[in-house]
């Protein structure tokens, strides 16, 4: 869920820019394992899967594309959430109703934690840095810094 969190954050930039752009899954940057397509290199960085950050090769200059791309993430992620939630309804099988609960469930708490505004405390690769609601507000009231 969260490389899918991410990758929302770079779908505007990646149609309306000419940027490179790094994933990182599991650390917020770091080395690991990378796999790179089109203009996006995904870097498995770290352990912990609910971790992901995106790095442009330079800051975003259109404050549209900006905001887009903050909110892209989350609502990806909630768009996982209706989806994933809608087809553990539909689904008779246990094992798939099951697997759509807990992926949804994840998408459901990532959408949820990365819109509340707020510096995150811990974990410590992210200690101090700005959720997607945080980052969303202050470009909006030009607080970026």
């Amino acid at each position: 869920m969260t490389f899918l969190h991410e990758i929302g954050h770079i779908i505007v930039p990646l149609i309306t820019t000419n940027q490179k752009f790094r994933i990182y899954i599991g650390s917020y940057g770091g080395h690991g394992k990378e796999l790179s397509f089109w203009r996006v290199t995904v870097i498995l960085a770290g352990w912990n899967l609910a971790l992901g950050s995106v790095f442009y090769e330079k800051p975003l200059e259109s404050k549209s594309v900006n905001i887009l791309s903050i909110i892209g993430g989350p609502l990806v992620s909630l768009i996982s959430f209706i989806v994933l939630f809608r087809l553990s309804v539909l689904t008779n099988n246990d094992d798939l109703y099951s697997f759509y609960r807990f992926f949804g469930s994840l998408a459901f708490y990532s959408f949820l934690f990365t819109t509340i505004p707020m510096k995150y405390a811990f974990p410590k690769d992210l200690k101090g840095t700005r959720s997607d609601g945080r980052r969303f507000l202050d470009l909006l009231f030009d607080k970026q810094g």
